[in-house]
């Protein structure tokens, strides 16, 4: 739970910062995305779309490092519900 926390606090910062509109758009759509497969407990799907998000080479590399994160949480919480 606390790493969910630092990874969202992560992305609304990037979403904030003057200049990065579209990608901080994207970022925002990309991290719901992500956020209602893990609601629905579809942790690999989530995985595999924080996973290539984090390779786009549209968005920041902040937005990129918080895919990344958003990736790694889903793929472990993938690996624990067998």
């Amino acid at each position: 739970m606390h790493h969910r926390t630092l990874i969202m606090l992560a992305a609304m910062a990037v979403v904030s910062m003057p200049g990065v509109a579209h990608a901080g758009e994207r970022l925002a759509d990309l991290v719901a995305q992500v956020g209602a497969l893990r609601a629905a407990k579809d942790y690999a799907s989530a995985a595999k779309l924080a996973a290539e998000g984090a390779a786009r080479q549209d968005l920041t590399d902040a937005a990129r490092v918080v895919l990344g994160g958003l990736a790694r949480q889903s793929f472990e919480l993938s690996y624990q519900a067998g």
